[in-house]
């Protein structure tokens, strides 16, 4: 680092002090600062792009379908909306008030439902079994491709499938990432 990467430390400097703000910030927030919505919108985008390989790879022998998908993602983009949409009723509600002991408990378990939802969210897209040949990487939505080493790639399971020309992978697939959705949409509308 003293002579290549950051002789005086500036960066280091910087970047320690852009943590300790984030950090401060989070501790200091009563909703967790996420949205769920921005989340829904990528995973429709990864679901139109999959839609396209799969139009491209479709041949006579080859069928893919992801209509049960697409509605389940529709319904967890609805139950991402309403959730932030609570989330925002709930901080402008609390920046009105002036003390954290003017918050009725009525307000403070929406405030802590809103956050469990936040915080249990990403974890609802993990799949026990792991993907094919990769067990360990467990996320259906993200994981490392699997020719491209760490780089990411979106729906692993869907994808390698077309990639494979794997019709009967795809619909085992398409049916793990429908029910990891919904498990999403029942902890969002919970």
């Amino acid at each position: 680092m003293d002579t290549y990467g950051d002789p005086d430390w500036v960066y280091h400097t910087t970047i320690a002090k852009v943590w300790g703000l984030l950090a401060a910030k989070f501790v200091e927030a009563p909703i967790i600062p996420f949205n769920a919505t921005d989340y829904a919108t990528a995973f429709a985008s990864y679901v139109a792009t999959i839609k396209k390989q799969a139009a491209a790879a479709t041949s006579s022998n080859n069928t893919y379908s992801l209509h049960n998908l697409t509605t389940a993602v529709h319904a967890f983009g609805a139950a991402a909306v309403a959730l932030d949409a609570e989330a925002a009723d709930l901080t402008s509600l609390l920046s009105m008030s002036t003390s954290s002991d003017l918050v009725s408990a009525a307000t403070k378990a929406k405030v802590a439902a809103v956050n469990h939802k936040y915080k249990h969210l990403e974890r609802q897209f993990l799949y026990s079994g792991g993907l094919d040949e990769r067990h360990w990487f467990k996320h259906v939505v993200f994981a490392p491709g699997r020719w491209t080493g760490y780089a990411g790639a979106t729906l692993p399971g869907l994808v390698e499938s077309v990639e494979d020309e794997d019709t009967k992978n795809f619909a085992k697939w398409e049916a793990i990432v429908v029910e990891r959705v919904e498990a999403a949409v029942k902890l969002l509308k919970a």
